[in-house]
């Protein structure tokens, strides 16, 4: 089985985005989250940037 899931394709993974809505999410989420993009091949990331 492949260490990313049964289903995991790298050929598809750069039409999707990797998405994190949460306008709270912690730096340190937000960072992983990135991680998480690279290591699949994600084409974007998107996050909610909370300004005060």
């Amino acid at each position: 089985m492949n260490e990313k899931g049964p289903n995991y394709k790298p050929e598809y993974a750069q039409y999707f985005d990797h998405t994190k809505l949460h306008a709270d999410a912690p730096t340190e989420l937000i960072r992983s989250f990135c991680d998480q993009a690279l290591e699949y091949g994600f084409a974007a990331v998107i996050v909610i940037i909370h300004v005060m």
